[in-house]
């Protein structure tokens, strides 16, 4: 039996306050081996309850030596990452990791109906955002398969094919009403996005959509003018890298007023409502 026991601290939960540093977060504990997750969301005057529940049922209180103890005594370690931004709801992930040798023995996989966050249909998502694994998982040398960990892998957030879609959809809606002002409206949604690396992929490519539809409707319509298209060739041509993302943190033992809160919400949080994938 091991000597080894967690002794819980709130000292360790806190809160994530911006929706890109909330999003980062979740990134990079999938690349270090916690890819099998479970989302949801909480009242904010529920949060001693609930937090209480998530410990007694998943030990997230933990610190990271806690975790990496429990690993290498082959248990799984569960992580809670929260995102507050004020208001009345918090938005939480549960994210965790096998053991060493590959152990599922754990309330998380019996009471929940985790994802995991390396296959396709199961990507990690939130809003129109979603995550990806840059490199293959997988490689053939002289006929032998390599795989490589998740820990290896290059991960990034990239627009939902559904979202993309729906852009072009639009687009084409508008231009051929020559309906300026929703252009407009369109061109400015994409300038806005969080410029992670497939994103800034996904904007360009969308771009160039744009710029060929555009440039059909010149030649086959006599009557339509560039300033129809409103903005468009104000576009960016792309996304600006985004560089030294921060997550800003309040820790749950700390005394948190909402009213705080509100005044620390980041300008790029274009929407008062987060969406998740309840289920």
């Amino acid at each position: 039996m091991s000597k080894y026991s967690h002794k819980a601290n709130l000292e360790n939960l806190y809160f994530i306050t911006t929706l890109t540093g909330f999003m980062k977060e979740v990134q990079r504990q999938i690349q270090i081996g916690y890819k099998y997750y479970f989302e949801n969301k909480f009242e904010y005057t529920k949060l001693k309850d609930v937090l209480g529940r998530l410990d007694e049922d998943y030990h997230v209180c933990e610190s990271s030596d806690d975790r990496w103890h429990r690993q290498q005594e082959n248990k799984v370690s569960v992580q809670l990452i929260m995102f507050y931004h004020g208001g009345d709801m918090i938005h939480f992930v549960l994210l965790a990791r096998e053991g060493i040798n590959g152990s599922k023995n754990h309330n998380f996989f019996k009471t929940l109906k985790p994802k995991d966050a390396t296959l396709g249909h199961q990507r990690f998502t939130l809003n129109q955002y979603m995550l990806i694994r840059c490199n293959k998982q997988s490689y053939e040398l002289k006929d032998q398969n390599i795989n490589v960990p998740a820990v290896v892998g290059q991960w990034s957030y990239g627009l939902q094919k559904t979202y993309i879609d729906e852009i072009k959809r639009d687009f084409l809606q508008y231009l051929k009403l020559n309906d300026t002002y929703r252009l407009n409206q369109l061109y400015r949604s994409l300038t806005k996005l969080i410029a992670f690396g497939k994103v800034r992929t996904n904007y360009v490519n969308l771009r160039i959509f744009m710029a060929k539809e555009i440039n059909i409707r010149l030649k086959s319509d006599k009557f339509f003018k560039t300033t129809i298209a409103g903005d468009f060739y104000g576009m960016p041509e792309k996304l600006p890298i985004l560089k030294g993302i921060k997550i800003p943190t309040i820790t749950v033992a700390e005394q948190i007023k909402p009213t705080i809160l509100k005044k620390m919400t980041h300008p790029e949080l274009s929407r008062k409502t987060m969406i998740f994938n309840d289920e």
